[in-house]
């Protein structure tokens, strides 16, 4: 399977985009974060430059200074929006999160279509849209393939996103339960996340083999129920 990554600032999901994505911990953040479409467009430099130089150097080398001298902005600018460098971590997580739900909508949006397809068609749906997932969020997989990086995990993203891959796989099967959809959505999760973890911390020119190993695992585990296979107890 081949997947044209969108080119770079397509269509970009801003943390500003969507207030369902701000929660408790990230307020005084999002107080700090401009309403103006100009500041909008200076933080999203930043935090560009911010994925730029994590996936050059890691974590670790995203001073508030360096990051000011990478988007062209003054330390002064800088210090307004992220006083801090877990603010910027913060606000990629938000980034992360507005992208993990707008994945979900797309999920929704096209259910009805996908449910119809042909299995292998089906799944290389759901690679495809992974694939544009990491395209868009290039320092996400490496600061989660890194056991000491801020996490960029968000627990409203991925229920929206289980939510909605619970929703596609009952229209697909309309005899499995509710209860059966969320136990495989969980399970795919699961295999998701540890290949691409794997994925993460590998050379560059070896990802598309663990998107082959992943493709092949979701056709072993969701091939089963295409099938209507049983478990042998």
């Amino acid at each position: 399977m081949t997947v044209e990554p969108p080119a770079k600032g397509r269509g970009r999901t801003t943390p500003l985009a969507s207030a369902s994505v701000a929660d408790e911990g990230s307020e005084g953040l999002a107080q700090r974060l401009p309403r103006q479409e100009r500041g909008r467009r200076r933080v999203d430099e930043i935090l560009d430059a911010a994925e730029a130089l994590i996936i050059e150097a890691g974590p670790s080398a995203c001073s508030v200074h360096e990051l000011a001298r990478r988007a062209g902005a003054s330390v002064g600018s800088m210090y307004h929006f992220f006083p801090t460098k877990d603010a910027i971590f913060e606000a990629l997580r938000r980034r992360y999160a507005a992208e993990g739900h707008a994945m979900a909508a797309r999920i929704q949006a096209q259910a009805s279509e996908w449910s119809r397809l042909p299995f292998a068609a089906f799944v290389d749906r759901l690679l495809a849209l992974l694939a544009d997932f990491m395209a868009r969020t290039p320092a996400y997989f490496v600061l989660h393939g890194m056991e000491s990086a801020p996490s960029m995990k968000d627990a409203a993203a991925r229920e929206a996103m289980g939510k909605a891959l619970v929703a596609l796989l009952g229209m697909r099967d309309p005899a499995a339960t509710r209860g059966e959809c969320a136990r495989r959505v969980e399970i795919l999760m699961v295999i998701g996340e540890a290949i691409t973890t794997q994925m993460a911390r590998s050379a560059p020119k070896q990802r598309s083999r663990y998107m082959e190993e992943l493709r092949r695992a979701m056709f072993g585990y969701l091939g089963t129920y295409e099938r209507g296979e049983t478990a042998v107890e």
